[in-house]
């Protein structure tokens, strides 16, 4: 087979079961199934074995989505690896779509449009996104912007994680996903290290997938986000990915966390605006101090976690 499809769930069976229906409909069957259960469901194992037994399914439990996708790169088969999301909705003819861009180029990496549907209404969420070496990110961009261009250097075109293919030499070669994320620029620092070794991120406007963007353990509807998570990623990612001079790269990774766009100055807008009360704002802006500590720490002092 040449294509693996690896998804990664947990305790969102109803979601899933959708999901795995729509693959099981696709126009073209070249494919594998690769299904990673980090809720370690008796419920799922019987239901895939018994609506869809060509699929395989692993009980990796843990709630860590970098470690269970490195487990599903090491149990598949495919030349490309196919990244999805247990609460996308993926229309019938993606692989198809997919089949015919590999046809035509051998690409390293390749993502496309993901549109969140959640609300009953379709909203674009990713288009042609970029991302930074501190990890800012550009969901929508125009198409065909390209993100070498001089004013924005330090930017690379960057994959969705729930829809997002890439080339299993490319996997092997730079080590898959480093498990120090659980959640939150795993994809994207995976493209990162991807681009340093020559291979750029592909995007296609029509390798389309729907997102119901269910609640999960970092998602919990509101502005009940996992804080903690939102700050460590994000300074280890800066302390990993930059190569600026170590004390500036520390004056970046502090002004992505606490400035404009970062979760300190986030909880900070919530909290002014009512949508927050105190004790939410305090536990959120202790987490995320916790969090910035942990992330340097690791950033400075630990070996990347990857295959």
């Amino acid at each position: 087979m040449d294509i693996s499809i690896v998804i990664v769930t947990l305790n969102r069976p109803k979601e899933l079961f959708d999901c795995l229906l729509d693959i099981k409909q696709q126009s073209n069957k070249s494919f594998e199934v690769v299904v990673i259960d980090q809720g370690n469901s008796r419920a799922i194992e019987e239901y895939i074995n018994k609506n869809h037994p060509n699929f395989k399914y692993y009980a990796f439990p843990g709630r860590n989505i970098s470690k269970a996708r490195n487990f599903g790169i090491k149990n598949s088969t495919g030349k490309y690896v196919a990244f999805i999301d247990d609460d996308n909705k993926v229309p019938d003819n993606w692989i198809r779509i997919l089949i015919d861009l590999l046809t035509n180029k051998d690409y390293p990496l390749i993502t496309g449009p993901s549109i969140n549907i959640s609300t009953g209404k379709e909203v674009v969420e990713f288009f042609n996104g970029v991302v930074s070496v501190y990890g800012y990110i550009i969901n929508i961009m125009p198409y065909g912007f390209s993100p070498y261009d001089k004013e924005y250097r330090g930017w690379i075109t960057r994959p969705v994680g729930n829809n997002m293919i890439v080339r299993r030499d490319v996997l092997l070669e730079i080590g898959g996903f480093d498990e120090f994320y659980e959640y939150i620029h795993d994809e994207t620092d995976l493209a990162i290290r991807a681009f340093n070794k020559g291979y750029m991120t592909y995007f296609d406007k029509d390798l389309i997938v729907y997102h119901k963007a269910a609640r999960s353990i970092n998602r919990k509807g509101g502005y009940k986000l996992n804080w903690y998570a939102e700050a460590k990623n994000n300074a280890y990612f800066g302390i990993k990915n930059s190569v600026d001079f170590i004390f500036l790269r520390l004056l970046k990774v502090f002004k992505r966390i606490f400035w404009v766009q970062g979760p300190f100055s986030a909880l900070f807008k919530l909290f002014i605006q009512g949508k927050i009360g105190v004790l939410d704002f305090t536990n959120g802006e202790v987490s995320v101090v916790i969090g910035v500590l942990v992330g340097l720490i690791s950033g400075l002092f630990s070996s990347r976690n990857t295959i």
